[in-house]
């Protein structure tokens, strides 16, 4: 099964590309969301739930526990604008109210008025409220995610009343329910047809266990696709060296992903991971640039809050001290002039002492458009398979890529001449006896202006003003 194909695949190979280009960007985030808090969350738990606007909150549960319910920071990144809400995001919940609860019941007495009372409990069970003397069927409740309160209607309930409820327990979630979890992201694709070409968990990604699972899911999204992971280090590495020295040790180094450290809060005082931050100022300048992939979110401003630890501790730093993250292939947050910029464009897998960093792992922007490329050509071309391979349909191919690619040249994502070939040598007569075809693509992503340098020297030559001056 292994060595057998059928259908149209891509490959990424050392410093070439292979198979060119078209796919928008969306984001698959993994965590738990408070769905308990909803009176019925069927179909909420170990699938992908889209997510399209800040209703997502009423309508798939919200709470500002971010620590317990690390999708909602997600949400509040991607959806908490009316005005700014950056979509493409699907979430997967693992969560389940059924396994993740309390061992027994709570019980606490409330006062009812006209058959209506409220509690204050994040962690209740919204279907599992019961009113002493009450029957079930004249029992409902419902979660405020505004206010944070739970109505109960009990139809004939009055004053003091016994109720019970089962806590959930997201404690006991553990990072294997999050690797488990990553498998559904392959439903994607065939279901909604969506590429989810960025991973990201805040809040699990620190798990070295959760990033190498999400690491190889993005090498084989559907068995066919390329994605990206934004990863968090953890803020207990409280310092650079100490953040330095984790990634190395843990193994955070494919190219395949963006390493960051450490935190930023925002204005009101929330504080962010900082993988969610550039997931977001991904799609964003995605969108703005018709899904290709080929602009940095690094230096762009996030917030006018400050950088921080994960328990909002102030962090200080400034560009050096954000250089210095970044020599080691680490992404993070700098203040400058009163605000918060993301900083850094490279992946995982670049070190700046590297003898050799491989060329499409230093930016960030490099592996993403070699993946657009591939996942592009694959959604492209699979109404041909099975059709006649006719020296028509090849040229086809040939002449269809070679434009997508030139034109990608013209907008700004490549440069040079990127080139699609049909080469006897990966077509050879047993392949192609086989139906097995190959086109090789290559192309060099547009580099990323790291640094500017302006080199002034200092010159008498202005002192014949002087001279000129006096002899008029």
């Amino acid at each position: 099964m292994a060595n057998y194909t059928h259908g149209i695949y891509g490959t990424l190979k050392d410093a070439v590309v292979p198979n060119a280009a078209e796919a928008s960007s969306a984001t698959v985030a993994v965590g738990t969301l408070p769905v308990h808090l909803l009176a019925d969350y069927t179909g909420m738990v170990g699938v992908p739930i889209a997510m399209s606007n800040a209703t997502a909150k009423s309508e798939f549960g919200y709470s500002d526990s971010w620590d317990k319910f690390t999708l909602c920071e997600v949400m509040q990144s991607f959806l908490g604008g009316s005005s700014d809400n950056i979509g493409g995001l699907y979430c997967i919940n693992v969560l389940d109210p059924a396994t993740h609860k309390a061992a027994s019941d709570t019980e606490v007495s409330v006062t009812f008025a006209d058959g209506v009372g409220t509690i204050t409990d994040e962690l209740a069970i919204v279907s599992t409220i019961a009113v002493d003397g009450i029957t079930a069927d004249n029992t409902s409740a419902s979660y405020d995610w505004v206010s944070g309160k739970t109505t109960i209607r009990a139809t004939g309930a009055t004053g003091a009343k016994d109720v019970t409820y089962r806590r959930v327990t997201p404690n006991t979630v553990a990072a294997s329910d999050i690797v488990s979890a990553i498998a559904a992201i392959d439903d994607l694709y065939p279901l909604e047809n969506v590429i989810p070409n960025i991973l990201i968990a805040p809040g699990w990604s620190d798990n070295p266990t959760v990033y190498a699972a999400l690491v190889s899911k993005t090498q084989a999204i559907d068995e066919h696709f390329l994605g990206f992971v934004l990863a968090d280090i953890p803020t207990s590495a409280a310092t650079i060296e100490a953040a330095i020295a984790w990634k190395a040790s843990n193994g955070y180094t494919s190219k395949y992903s963006k390493v960051c450290w450490p935190c930023a809060s925002d204005a009101s005082g929330k504080i962010y991971h900082l993988s969610t931050l550039y997931a977001r100022e991904m799609v964003r300048n995605d969108a703005r640039n018709d899904g290709v992939p080929y602009v940095t979110a690094s230096n762009t401003v996030v917030s006018s809050g400050g950088v921080c630890l994960a328990n909002g501790t102030t962090v200080k730093l400034y560009n050096e001290h954000g250089n210095s993250l970044n020599e080691y292939g680490i992404s993070t947050a700098i203040a400058w002039g009163g605000q918060v910029r993301l900083w850094g464009g490279h992946t995982a897998g670049f070190i700046d002492s590297a003898a050799d960093n491989e060329a499409s792992a230093i930016f960030d922007t490099n592996i993403r458009m070699l993946c657009y490329i591939i996942n592009g050509f694959q959604t492209r071309w699979i109404n041909s398979i099975d059709q006649p391979m006719t020296i028509a349909l090849r040229d086809t191919i040939l002449f269809s890529e070679q434009s997508l690619l030139d034109g990608l040249v013209a907008q700004g994502a490549l440069v040079g001449s990127p080139t699609v070939a049909f080469l006897p040598s990966s077509n050879t007569p047993g392949d192609i006896i086989q139906g097995n075809f190959t086109w090789d693509i290559s192309a060099t992503p547009t580099p990323q202006f790291k640094t500017a340098r302006a080199v002034v020297a200092y010159t008498t030559d202005g002192f014949d003003a002087y001279i000129e001056s006096d002899g008029e």
